[in-house]
């Protein structure tokens, strides 16, 4: 519902691609378009509002960040709406996957530390879970709201259906915070399994990409645990991701 708030607020022409057809055709996505360039409009597929929105690229989660910190605004992708503020985006800056923070920002994606110390490490404790579920064991791949330790991930079973077989038409996602019990140390949900969750750091090869972490409703439980953070091409909106 937030992502097509935003696209109904700055996306008329969308000369960014902050839309994925995907998101309409595309089983898991959850927004679909009418109209044509220049007069674009956007609805929630019914009883989707509240799926973590995916098809989004590194760059269109940037933007929505920059739209959170001007206030929400309306009117063409610009300076004032999505191509500053919390970062300033530059085509240049793009190309080279150079785009860092800018100081004062007020929404952002985390660095992979930020978002790692907040899935895993108990402040009381002084030490680190090996999951984002305030466990040391394996979270139960099943449907929500789950138990303690729960989470939306492939475990020889799809955890929505409880079957191996793969159904290309039925939506894997689960809600934000459905798994309701399931906590981190820190109070955040969802860091374990459902979408990937893009992070502001450049990887270190090859340093055109970003990092991603948390796995999805599609991976093993080992891309959940601590040990493991993958890369994305910052460029593709790939199925899976999320703006974290």
């Amino acid at each position: 519902q937030q992502y097509a708030e935003f696209l109904n607020a700055v996306a008329d022409a969308d000369p960014n691609g902050l839309y994925s057809v995907n998101m309409s055709i595309d089983a898991r996505g959850g927004i679909t378009r009418g109209g044509s360039s220049g007069s674009y409009s956007y609805a929630v597929k019914p009883g989707r509002e509240n799926n973590p929105v995916i098809y989004v690229s590194f760059h269109d989660a940037l933007r929505f960040a920059n739209w959170l910190h001007n206030g929400q605004p309306t009117g063409p992708q610009g300076a004032g709406t999505t191509e500053d503020g919390a970062y300033t985006i530059t085509p240049g800056g793009v190309v080279a996957n150079t785009i860092v923070r800018n100081g004062g920002a007020q929404y952002f994606l985390p660095t992979e530390n930020e978002w790692y110390k907040a899935a895993y490490y108990d402040t009381g404790l002084g030490s680190y879970y090996d999951y984002p579920t305030s466990a040391n064991t394996t979270p139960v791949s099943g449907p929500p709201p789950g138990g303690a330790n729960s989470a939306n991930y492939w475990s020889g079973n799809y955890a929505l259906t409880g079957s191996p077989n793969f159904d290309n038409a039925f939506n894997y996602l689960s809600d934000v915070g459905a798994y309701g019990s399931a906590v981190s140390p820190n109070g955040t949900f969802d860091q374990a399994g459902n979408v990937w969750e893009w992070n502001e750091t450049i990887a270190a090869a090859p340093t055109t990409y970003r990092v991603k972490r948390g796995g999805d409703w599609n991976d093993q439980d080992a891309y959940l645990g601590s040990g493991l953070g993958v890369t994305g091409d910052p460029g593709l909106p790939g199925e899976d991701f999320e703006t974290g």
